[in-house]
């Protein structure tokens, strides 16, 4: 079961990396175009890794969801290490080919700032990984939810974020977008108000869900790594 959660949150995040990254730098200008591929990935990649690893993909939602329980402390570095190694690996896979912006430079898809006050790109941010987290929780991690509405729901979410912050954020949405690719463009003086800002939405979006909206679940040492709401222990809200 390790190997299995591990494996998949690989093979999941490398796919969006890679292809989000290849989106980007074929339709630089076009961020609807690249909105739209975003959705289609990440709502294909759900439904096709989600009963395996929990199709999470992002790492500041898979830590707000441990310290919410739900998803278990054991699983926890198996989708940290899955995430961030399937993001460094798309990005020297985008290397290997040699990528090129349309100004014909070096460009490896890496989201970037386009305004100048770091407090709006922040509160940006955060608002996108509070609707990704509360989404996430909505129709991933809660029983109630329609069975196979999860994938479109979450990659309707990507699809929004992307739709409304790309020309001021650059999109970034989720932190594997932007761990591997900045290593090869040395690129890295926004790492600590993304951390920041994700870490913050991620944080309200499970909480809002878990104290507002609905059950959330216990997640068991024995259980599918926190993976299956139908292998918890329904905690009951007041």
């Amino acid at each position: 079961m390790t190997v299995k959660v591990l494996l998949f949150e690989f093979l999941g995040t490398f796919s969006l990396v890679f292809f989000t990254c290849f989106s980007r730098i074929n339709n630089e200008e076009d961020r609807f175009t690249v909105a739209m591929t975003v959705f289609f990935l990440v709502s294909g990649l759900v439904y096709i890794f989600k009963p395996h690893s929990g199709a999470i993909f992002n790492p500041f939602i898979s830590i707000s969801l441990t310290a919410t329980k739900q998803v278990s402390v054991s699983a926890l570095p198996l989708h940290l290490l899955g995430q961030l190694a399937g993001s460094a690996a798309a990005a020297l896979a985008v290397f290997g080919l040699n990528s090129r912006g349309p100004n014909n430079i070096e460009y490896y898809g890496l989201p970037r700032l386009h305004v100048e006050s770091k407090w709006e790109a922040s509160f940006l941010e955060a608002l996108s990984l509070f609707i990704l987290a509360t989404v996430h929780c909505l129709f991933s991690r809660n029983q109630k939810a329609p069975k196979n509405a999860s994938g479109a729901a979450i990659g309707f979410a990507y699809l929004v974020s992307f739709a409304a912050t790309s020309h001021m954020t650059g999109g970034c949405a989720n932190f594997a977008f932007v761990f591997g690719p900045s290593f090869l463009e040395k690129y890295f003086q926004d790492y600590l108000f993304l951390i920041i800002s994700h870490f913050t939405g991620a944080a309200l979006g499970t909480a809002f869900y878990t104290t507002m909206l609905g059950p959330s679940y216990v997640a068991e040492d024995n259980a599918d790594f926190g993976v299956e709401p139908t292998k918890r222990k329904l905690l009951t809200t007041q």
